[in-house]
This record gives structure tokens, sequence and C-alpha cells, in this order.
């Protein structure tokens, strides 16, 4: 459950500098894990990358301003 209740920090803080210039290596510290364990379990939790996360997130924004 904590890892749960980690990725929606981690998520919130993502929501939040969704169009700030942040690296995976900031998000991972919101988990308190590395880059590749916080990568890996991101994907395993949510079937998306991070990456690919923040560009729909990005590209919804960006839609709902049309």
């Amino acid at each position: 459950m904590a890892m749960v209740e980690s990725l929606q920090k981690t998520i919130d803080f993502m929501e939040k500098h969704l169009l700030d210039p942040i690296t995976i290596e900031d998000i991972a510290k919101q988990a308190h894990i590395s880059p590749f364990q916080f990568q890996r379990t991101f994907m395993i939790l949510t079937n998306v990358s991070v990456g690919e996360y923040m560009r729909r997130r990005r590209l919804t924004l960006a839609a709902h301003d049309l």
C-alpha cells in the first residue's frame, strides 16, 4: 500500500509541474527511490512509461487549450 501512496504522490507532483522542465530524477526523489526503480515500478503499476504519461497529459492540456 505504501508504494501506491508513493506513486500517487509522484503523480500529483508530475501534474503540478506538468508544464515545467522536470526530469525523472526530480520525480523519483518524490518517491524516495532511484530513477530506474521508479520507472520500473511506474510501468508495472500503470502500464505506461513515465515519459508517455507526461506526453499524453501535455497533449490533453494542449487539446483543451485549442
